[in-house]
């Protein structure tokens, strides 16, 4: 008679190795069948394999026998095979609740756990640009922290032929490290060492449950999704696998921040002292943090000098550790100019990440043309974090890198190309707006309409005249509304006279100084209003009149009282013809102006000559014949009417804003965006340095630092109505609720053709799932 029985729990014998569903286990503990005496029928003669199943941890015996009857009652022959149970059991923090246990089990091989690309400096001591994924160990405590952990369950003693083996694959090798623990003094086990992979890790059996630590050694990027599988397995000697549990690990993207985020700090060129002082009383000078013009970019091999443009440098967003800290990372871009060594020798550190990223030094490959929209959702779909903005000419390799990271994909795509720089933070900018956002948008069309604003006129037929006053019978204007302005009688009698009207009343226009021929009833004149002589970039006074007389190195206008030397240091200028040109000033009385140099001889003025007086303009190129360089103020008429009224400047501005139209129509339609999501911000362009391609001619508002409902914006110096400047007050009328400090970033940055956004470099408040 054969038998035969299970001790113990924990196991099930079955009589195939496949069984059929529903179908009963031949034995179960505490069983024993026969063949035919007693207990449960079994057919020995059929059956010459059993196949024994593990249902959980323990020891169990499965003993054969077989027993004579008879005359041969007694065990004749008895098999014992003594079974130990246990777990392969590798396990990560799949959730993300900082814990390792089984409620991870389901998420090991999905999501995976979140594992960080190592690459701050936590002691403190590597060598620029080196991280602490680059030098093999765990740099103290706080790198230790830095380490997710793999927990390995209890093997015990295996027999021989059989191993332990944690392993992972050659790719993985290059992308993440394994650690014989997470703790100070652990060994890497797994991973590359110098020019080594290490993908297989055999385990001295029996071990106890042990904790490994694991790193990532880069950021997810085109041909690496950012995942590895950890494997451990028992195996034969001939590689045979018996039993193996994997894990999948990922390295924690880098996130882009938008600016709606709250403000930690700003990092600034110390170059422009003024700058810097003023960016310090609108923020806060705790949160500002000056970067060395000296050390980075000034009295170096380059032209750079000093190099102010931090926020193309570098873009700072963050990634996050295992337990969810998060900790900024410095994405240094391929600019390679005098800033390139600032971030890993300054901002790379303790909780401070750095990671560069190769190409060319294209300036589409700047961080001003890679920016981020805040949160939204569209078509159902949300994107809890955005998604990254970039401008077409972007190297594919760059837009790859963002869009592996997989939390901010795809980017959108605006094309910048139009632009000399050709940054996307030229056109446009994020603000919050209660629970969302409003878009900043640069508009030419906005600006042009205020300009247009300002430069009113009227012709008509005089009536009649007195010695110091024209009548127009038909006219019926507002009470000095021409006051300050300048009316020419341009046919009839006394054509070609000019002369500034000091006041008027419904149809009278009363003049500074008499006619020298009164005009008559077939004279025809036209009268242009004081505000379409308001000047742009100008910081002081202006005053518009007309010459009574002029001398080689002089100018008199004899309807003026002026304080004398009021004007000494600023500059004059003929605006009535064709062309501006602009002169020092050294001095004047009460009513002559006094050069430092001579008139133009190919342009010299006369009675005719309507000229614009200001001090403190702002100033442009190198010019010999003002001695602090050229001032680019323009009244609003000549920008409008330059070159005998054919408008290149408005034409220019309007080729503009259709390329603005389109990247405008481009972002809407990616983000589900309305006409009232847009801030129309009043812009204008000019020919850069090839005279062709647009820079901003107007300090750009739109390349704005953003702190919270506070926008530090640069001033733009625009034309002055009663003392307001009419694109200050646009802007200010368009955007209640917040608090615009406007800083002079003229000389450093608008001069070089950047604004205060391409000047300045943020590092803000992460963004949780939560927010």
């Amino acid at each position: 008679m054969h038998f035969l029985s299970l001790s113990g729990d924990g196991f099930r014998v079955w009589r195939s190795a496949h069984p059929a569903p529903g179908e009963s286990p031949l034995l179960v503990g505490g069983q024993t069948v026969t063949n035919g005496v007693g207990g449960v029928s079994w057919d020995a003669s059929a059956t010459d394999h059993v196949y024994v199943e593990a249902v959980a941890n323990g020891t169990a015996r499965l003993t054969y026998a077989f027993l004579g009857t008879d005359d041969d009652a007694g065990v004749a022959s008895r098999a014992t095979l003594k079974m130990t149970a246990f777990p392969v059991d590798l396990d990560v923090d799949a959730n993300g609740d900082g814990v390792i246990n089984g409620d991870d089990e389901e998420a090991e091989l999905t999501t995976g756990g979140v594992i960080l690309f190592n690459c701050d400096d936590d002691d403190g001591v590597l060598v620029p640009p080196d991280v602490d994924c680059d030098d093999l160990g765990v740099n103290g405590l706080n790198d230790a922290e830095d380490l997710a952990k793999l927990l390995l369950h209890g093997v015990p003693v295996l027999p021989n032929g059989l191993r332990l083996v944690l392993e992972i694959s050659d790719e993985a090798a290059e992308s993440i490290r394994v650690f014989s623990s997470p703790a100070p003094d652990a060994a890497p086990i797994l991973g590359r060492d110098g020019s080594t992979l290490t993908i297989r890790h055999e385990i001295s059996t029996p071990v106890d449950s042990r904790v490994f630590g694991i790193e990532g050694t880069r950021f997810a990027d085109a041909g690496y999704d950012g995942t590895a599988v950890v494997t451990l397995k028992i195996e034969r000697a001939d590689g045979t696998v018996l039993a193996s549990d994997a894990v999948k690990v990922r390295v924690a993207p880098f996130i882009l921040s938008d600016s709606t985020r709250p403000l930690e700090k700003v990092y600034v060129s110390n170059a422009d002292t003024n700058f810097v002082a003023k960016l310090k009383t609108a923020v806060g000078a705790s949160r500002v943090v000056e970067v060395s013009a000296e050390s980075y970019g000034s009295g170096n091999a380059t032209s750079w000098k000093p190099d102010v443009w931090v926020q193309d440098e570098v873009e700072i967003g963050y990634t996050r550790t295992p337990s969810g800290v998060a900790v900024p990372v410095a994405l240094d871009l391929p600019r390679n100019r005098g800033l390139e060594d600032w971030p890993p020798n300054e901002l790379r550190g303790t909780n401070f990440g750095y990671s560069a990223k190769g190409g060319s030094g294209g300036s589409a490959n700047y961080g001003g043309n890679l920016e981020c929209t805040p949160p939204f959702t569209k078509d159902g779909v949300a994107y809890p974090y955005g998604r990254a903005l970039v401008g077409t000419d972007m190297e594919p390799a760059l837009v790859d890198f963002i869009n592996a990271q997989g939390v901010q994909a795809p980017a959108i795509a605006l094309d910048m190309g139009w632009l000399s720089v050709g940054h996307v933070d030229e056109v446009f900018a994020f603000v919050p707006s209660g629970s969302g956002f409003k878009v900043l948008v640069a508009d030419t069309r906005c600006a042009l309409d205020l300009l247009e604003g300002l430069n009113v006129d009227y012709g008509g037929d005089a009536s009649g005249a007195g010695a110091s006053s024209l009548v127009d019978a038909n006219s019926n204007w507002a009470v000095d509304q021409w006051a300050g302005g300048i009316v020419r009688i341009v046919s009839g009698d006394g054509s070609n006279q000019v002369r500034q009207v000091s006041g008027n009343t419904s149809d009278t226009l009363a003049v500074a100084r008499p006619w020298t021929v009164p005009p008559g009833t077939n004279s025809q004149y036209q009268v242009v209003a004081r505000s379409a002589y308001r000047c742009l970039f100008v910081e002081g006074n202006e005053d518009v009149g007309v010459a009574s007389s002029c001398t080689s190195n002089s100018l008199t206008d004899l309807s003026r009282n002026w304080t004398p030397d009021c004007w000494a240091g600023g500059a004059i200028a003929i605006v009535s013809g064709d062309w501006q040109h602009h002169y020092a000033i050294a001095g004047n009385s009460s009513d002559t102006i006094y050069l430092e140099g001579v008139w133009d001889a190919a342009f010299p003025p006369d009675e005719t000559s309507v000229y614009v007086v200001v001090t403190k303009p702002k100033l442009g190129v190198s010019d010999l014949s003002f001695p602090l360089g050229r001032p680019v103020s323009q009244t609003v008429r000549q920008y409008l009417e330059l070159y005998k009224g054919s408008g290149v400047n408005v034409v220019y501005n309007e080729n503009c804003q259709a390329n603005i139209d389109a990247a405008v129509a481009t972002l809407s339609d990616e983000i589900g965006l309305d006409d009232d999501d847009f801030v129309r911000i009043p812009s204008l362009f000019g020919p850069g340095d090839d005279y062709k391609t647009p820079v901003s001619y107007v300090p750009s508002m739109v390349n704005l630092l953003v702190d919270g409902n506070k926008l530090i914006l640069a001033d733009p110096f625009g034309p002055r109505e009663n003392g307001v400047d009419v694109f200050k007050a646009d802007v200010i009328g368009k955007l209640p609720g917040f608090t615009l400090c406007f800083i002079d970033n003229w000389n450093e940055y608008h001069k070089k053709h950047g604004g205060l956004h391409c000047g300045t470099n943020a590092r803000r408040v992460p963004r949780s799932p939560a927010d």
